[in-house]
């Protein structure tokens, strides 16, 4: 009974001590029955973080590793209802290649050695597979110790990494292929026994072959590295026609009279 005066709790009893009498004893039960408030308050705010988790909860038997308990995401990454996730156990959502791993980390957390395990593949009820990030609490339910499993979903994270290293790896098979050609256009460029050379848009020398400082009289090429191609042609015009299509059309082709040293 509750004394809205008293605002106190009592337990009530009411015995005949003799013919004709009545008595009644009142308990005041008032902290116990606080206490008891208290830890109902903290299960319904238990079981609020526990179902409305973005985190998939087991509750499993350390010993055993039968579930004990599951929240509403679990289910739907499992696929299963929470009822018979209740009569699984650890090796019912594994894959047999990955169990004796799984369930090495299995006792690693039940020994509290282990916080969180990265990428651990977990299996479905219709067989198929979902990566997961998998952390790990000791609690005491009832009195009894268990271990609480928590398992983030990343499947799709995986799936974007995978997309990213194929893009990667195809990114670099290009980019050698690309140093292949080049290396092959060079060997092209040096190796011609036409006299090849490469100048810049305000018409100065940048690079130029064998075969053009043999043509022109070059022993090495620092000797043309950084001059003007006008330093190579006899006639001005000529330069200034040739520069005049390259920056304008990106080629030239004709005739000119060269320069030797």
């Amino acid at each position: 009974a509750h004394s809205v005066l008293l605002d106190r709790h009592f337990l009530v009893s009411v015995f005949r001590p003799g013919p004709g009498q009545f008595a009644t004893v009142f308990t005041d039960i008032t902290v116990r029955r606080q206490a008891e408030d208290a830890v109902r308050r903290s299960e319904r705010k238990w079981r609020t973080l526990f179902e409305e988790s973005t985190d998939g909860y087991l509750l499993a038997d350390p010993q055993s590793t039968r579930f004990l308990d599951c929240n509403r995401l679990m289910c739907r990454l499992l696929g299963y209802s929470r009822e018979e996730i209740i009569t699984l156990r650890v090796a019912d959502i594994h894959r047999p290649e990955d169990l004796p791993g799984v369930l090495a980390l299995f006792e690693r957390q039940a020994r509290g050695d282990t916080a969180v395990e990265p990428e651990i593949p977990v299996r479905r009820k219709d067989g198929s597979v979902f990566w997961a990030d998998i952390g790990s609490t000791l609690i005491t339910v009832d009195g009894r110790p268990c271990l609480l499993g928590m398992f983030r979903d990343i499947t799709e994270r995986r799936r974007m990494e995978d997309e990213v290293r194929v893009l990667n790896r195809d990114l670099e098979r290009r980019v050698s292929e690309r140093t292949a050609s080049l290396q092959i256009k060079n060997s092209v460029f040096d190796e011609s026994i036409t006299g090849n050379s490469i100048a810049d848009t305000g018409g100065i020398m940048t690079e130029c072959n064998a075969a053009f400082l043999q043509i022109w009289g070059y022993p090495d090429k620092a000797e043309v590295i950084g001059k003007p191609i006008a330093a190579f042609l006899q006639n001005s015009a000529d330069v200034e026609r040739i520069i005049t299509a390259l920056n304008g059309e990106g080629k030239w082709k004709g005739d000119y009279a060269a320069r030797r040293k």
